[in-house]
């Protein structure tokens, strides 16, 4: 494209080129525009599936708080087990106890008197009562022990999760800056791009009613000198 400023001040261009470099440069100037409207389009259709996929990035998020909130409720209820768990264990070391207490008092009854046989039968079967009391408890021990695994581990997966979503998010965060900046860059050049043809039609327009008007021979004479 030429300069429209050097073959506007040149004094070796007649005005009828000059008015046709003018319009060429207009014409060149609003293709510009034309093409920047077009890439502000596409950038504008970009950032708004950017924005669709950042809205979509936040729904996801909240529902992972939300059930990151249900977890850590679970989690109380778990750290509840335990408690019973604990209380549990103290019982089954009582019974343990009562236990060893009744293997004493059986073993010390057979060694003193073979003839009570039948009270040492009492013992034997307060034994198997007792053994049997303490394996309930022990099985519960082991199930709330596996299930406060489990949710530990699920908890865990969740919180992994929830990581690599925000950081998803993060990244149309940035993408979307990035094409707002660019969006933003393009609107001004357009707008400048529109203001300098506007300026270039006004100035041929001027240009071209003033040749239109007859100038005296002097005028004319002083010019093409």
């Amino acid at each position: 494209m030429e300069n429209i400023h050097t073959i506007w001040d040149s004094s070796t261009i007649g005005k009828g080129k000059k008015l046709v470099v003018a319009i060429d440069n207009g014409l060149y100037l609003l293709d510009k525009c034309t093409e920047l409207h077009n890439t502000c389009n596409k950038l504008t259709k970009e950032n708004t599936q950017l924005r669709n996929r950042l809205d979509q990035s936040v729904i996801l998020s909240k529902n992972i708080s939300k059930e990151l909130k249900q977890l850590l409720a679970d989690t109380k209820n778990v750290l509840n087990l335990e408690q019973q768990l604990a209380f549990d264990k103290q019982y089954i070391q009582s019974l343990t106890v009562e236990l060893e207490q009744l293997k004493t008092q059986y073993f010390n009854i057979q060694s003193t008197a073979s003839a009570e046989t039948v009270l040492r039968a009492e013992y034997e079967a307060n034994l198997i009562t007792n053994k049997k009391e303490i394996d309930v408890p022990r099985l519960r021990l082991k199930e709330l022990e596996s299930a406060l695994s489990t949710k530990i581990t699920e908890i865990h997966s969740l919180e992994t999760e929830l990581s690599s979503k925000t950081m998803e998010l993060q990244k149309c965060e940035a993408e979307l800056s990035s094409k707002l900046f660019e969006l933003q860059t393009a609107k001004t050049k357009c707008g400048v791009y529109k203001q300098h043809v506007s300026d270039m039609a006004e100035q041929s327009s001027l240009k071209k009613y003033q040749t239109l008007i007859p100038l005296p021979d002097k005028q004319n004479k002083e010019m093409l000198d």
